[in-house]
C-alpha cells in the first residue's frame, strides 16, 4: 500500500460466487421515499423491475442496490426502532457530516440522536420521511493504509469544525444493522451459511455517546461485524448487535411499512 492506491479503493468481486447485492425497503409511497434517498446520499437510479430502485456509491459501477418496494394497505406495522430485532438500520460514511445531516432535514427527513449539537459530531443518527433509522458516520481507516487514515482524520476535521466542502463526492453505503436476542449465534449463522468472516473489534457500548447517538436511555450493545461477500476488503458489513432493551415481538412483513430485509445473490 505504499505503493499504489489501489489496496484502499474498494469494489466489487467479479470472481466471487456469492454477493451482497440489495437491500429491500417497503414505503407506503416508495417513489416519494426512492427521492429523498437519491438526493441526499447521490444514489444512481437504475431499472431492476421494482417500484424503485437505486445504485448507492462509493463501489465502482457495482455498489449494493435500495430496492423500494409498495407496502400493502392492509398491513402497516411501521419501521423497526433502533433496539427492536429485525433490520434496524442502514449505514453510510460520508466526509462532511454536517453537510449530509443539513440534507436529510432539507429532504424532509429528522435526526433521531440527542447531541447538543447535531452539525458537529463524527457520528449521528437520522430517520427518512417513512421513519426508517439511517446512520452517517466519518469514514473509518479500514483497510488501514496512508490513504484511509489521512481520509479519516481529514473527515473527522471536518465534520466536528463543520468545514471543508458542502457537497460530498462519494457517500458510501457501509453496513446493515441487524439486532437479535442473541448476536454470537446469528454472527455463527452468517460465518455458517453465508461464509461471511467476522471483522473489526467486538463491540461493547454503555455510556453517554452511545445513549446519544441512537436515542435510547441507559443502552447497553454488544455485538460484531460480519464482512459479507462479494467485495474487498472494507466493503458493507452486517451489524449485528444486542441491545438490552426489551424487543417488540412483532416483526413486520415484506409487504408491511418498514419491513426491509437484505438480499445476497
Amino acid at each position: 500500500w505504499l505503493a499504489t492506491s489501489s489496496w484502499s479503493e474498494y469494489r466489487a468481486l467479479q470472481d466471487s460466487s456469492v454477493k451482497f447485492s440489495a437491500v429491500y425497503i417497503v414505503s407506503p409511497d416508495p417513489h416519494t421515499l426512492a427521492q429523498f434517498y437519491q438526493v441526499v446520499f447521490q444514489a444512481e437510479v437504475v431499472e431492476a423491475g421494482y417500484a424503485a430502485s437505486l445504485k448507492t456509491q462509493g463501489y465502482g459501477d457495482a455498489g449494493p442496490l435500495l430496492h423500494f418496494m409498495q407496502a400493502s394497505d392492509e398491513k402497516d406495522s411501521g419501521p423497526l426502532r433502533v433496539y427492536e430485532a429485525g433490520y434496524a438500520h442502514l449505514c453510510v460514511e460520508a466526509e462532511h457530516v454536517p453537510a449530509v445531516v443539513r440534507s436529510v432535514l432539507a429532504a424532509g427527513g429528522t435526526i433521531l440522536s440527542t447531541f447538543d449539537d447535531p452539525e458537529r459530531v463524527p457520528g449521528i443518527y437520522v430517520m427518512d420521511p417513512d421513519g426508517n433509522v439511517i446512520e452517517i458516520h466519518v469514514p473509518f481507516p479500514a483497510p488501514f493504509t496512508p490513504s484511509t487514515l489521512w481520509r479519516t482524520v481529514t473527515a473527522l476535521f471536518n465534520s466536528m469544525l463543520d468545514r471543508g466542502e458542502e457537497e460530498n463526492e462519494v457517500i458510501r453505503f457501509l453496513h446493515i444493522n441487524i439486532n437479535t436476542p442473541d448476536w454470537k449465534k446469528l454472527v455463527a449463522f452468517y460465518e455458517q451459511g453465508l461464509g461471511a468472516a467476522v471483522t473489526g473489534f467486538k463491540r461493547d457500548y454503555q455510556g453517554s455517546f452511545i445513549e446519544r447517538i441512537t436515542g435510547v436511555d441507559g443502552a447497553v450493545v454488544q455485538g460484531r461485524h460480519v464482512a459479507l461477500p462479494g467485495y474487498s476488503i472494507g466493503g458493507p458489513t452486517a451489524e449485528i448487535f444486542t441491545y438490552n432493551q426489551p424487543f417488540d415481538p412483532g416483526r413486520p412483513g415484506l409487504e408491511g411499512n418498514g419491513g426491509p430485509h437484505p438480499c445476497s445473490r
